[in-house]
């Protein structure tokens, strides 16, 4: 799914995918380096087409 964060809570949701799906997603978001993947000068949108990239 490249839907940005609703694909990734999307995908967690489906049966058959582990709670711990959405937990390791969180955790790349709480990566102190994650954050430089983003475009300079972009907030919520760079945030979210890092994540439709995945």
């Amino acid at each position: 799914m490249s839907n940005g964060i609703f694909g990734a809570i999307t995908d967690s949701s489906r049966p058959g995918v582990p709670d711990a799906g959405r937990r390791i997603q969180w955790r790349k978001i709480q990566d102190p380096g994650y954050r430089f993947h983003r475009p300079p000068g972009a907030r919520a949108n760079g945030f979210r087409q890092s994540w439709g990239g995945q």
